[in-house]
């Protein structure tokens, strides 16, 4: 049955998250140079005003300029229309969840608005950071997706450079300056869409000790981003200990551990709806608590490819390749690489 505990003021608690999540999504964004953005519509549509409507995604035609030759007609452009990307964005129904006894809701809280606004941030950082697993995971697919040059002709891992060494039987190929190079040149001539860096912590060390020239750490929301390195080629590097970034094969083989170069945009995991904050009283023990759950919705766009399959997916089917697909006339529109390695940690 629910009721009322006078512990969690509705308005105190929404205050505060939306506007913690707003806050900390800005500082992740500009983190990445906007290579991965966070967007929470209904925490920037309080604090703005305003409406909100999906934009709509086209795919990039190519060839639309040819020789003007009135005097043979054949050498005119074929006309071709713009469209709009196929598929549909992948939403994920997430929910945050807390439960409480009252020895626990009083200690060290003095009163509502305390634990009100303490509920709020922890539940914008929880959101944040469950977002960001959902942005990588889904990075780190479609990277292993994308299989052809033009849409149509075959080409294995267009984006991959897979260096790393599986048996334990000889050194470990670590993360180095000159392979983030040969990564980037995945994309060719566009190599410099490629703006920012996300990799494990492990593969962050290496290219430091690669490359001590200089550089700056800093902290931001919760992580590490270093910049000005040569180790990096001038790009911001976001260490993230994510899990869809390593991947742990038997004893008798090294760990393989992912980088990603990201271009604008190539992630963006909108909050598109965020219920209110559901309490429940549960009198069914000798210890009564109280639960709290906050719902919300979160859709996943991967500039250059589609979702192929099921409604509210997992992480885990986010980060499936198999459920991607290509949506780009060009690999140069799908603005991630990935570099596999090892590490020496």
């Amino acid at each position: 049955m629910a009721r009322s505990t006078n512990f969690v003021d509705p308005e105190v608690y929404r205050n505060e998250f939306l506007r913690q999540s707003v806050l900390k999504f800005d500082v992740f964004n500009q983190a990445t140079g906007g290579a991965i953005r966070l967007v929470n519509i209904p925490g920037e549509m309080e604090a703005n005003g305003g409406t909100f409507n999906t934009p709509v995604r086209f795919k990039r035609n190519y060839d639309l300029a040819a020789q003007n030759d009135e005097a043979n007609p054949a050498t005119a452009a074929t006309p071709t229309a713009i469209v709009q990307g196929e598929g549909v964005n992948p939403r994920s129904y997430r929910r945050l969840y807390t439960k409480a006894t009252y020895d626990e809701i009083k200690t060290g809280f003095y009163s509502s608005n305390d634990y009100s606004a303490q509920l709020g941030r922890q539940y914008a950082d929880e959101m944040m950071t469950d977002l960001r697993k959902i942005a990588i995971a889904a990075a780190v697919a479609s990277v292993d997706s994308a299989d052809t040059t033009d849409g149509t002709t075959a080409s294995a891992d267009i984006h991959v450079l897979d260096l790393a060494r599986g048996s334990a039987a000889g050194s470990k190929v670590t993360a180095t300056l000159a392979y983030l190079n040969r990564m980037l040149y995945k994309m060719g001539d566009a190599q410099t869409d490629i703006i920012s860096l996300i990799a494990p912590s492990q593969i962050g060390y290496d290219l430091k000790n690669d490359s001590m020239s200089s550089y700056v750490t800093e902290n931001v929301a919760g992580f590490v981003v270093n910049t000005g390195m040569v180790a990096t080629l001038g790009r911001p590097l976001l260490e993230v200990d994510d899990s869809s970034l390593s991947t742990t094969l038997t004893s008798s083989y090294y760990t393989e551990r992912a980088l990603l170069g990201l271009g604008v945009g190539a992630i963006t995991v909108k909050v598109v709806e965020i219920d209110d904050i559901n309490e429940d009283y549960v009198d069914s023990k000798e210890i009564p608590y109280w639960t709290w759950r906050q719902n919300y919705i979160a859709e996943v766009e991967v500039l250059g490819m589609k979702w192929k399959t099921t409604v509210n997916p997992t992480i885990t089917e986010l980060g499936t390749a198999a459920n991607w697909d290509e949506n780009y006339e060009n690999h140069r529109e799908f603005p991630i690489v990935k570099l596999v390695v090892n590490s020496t940690l």
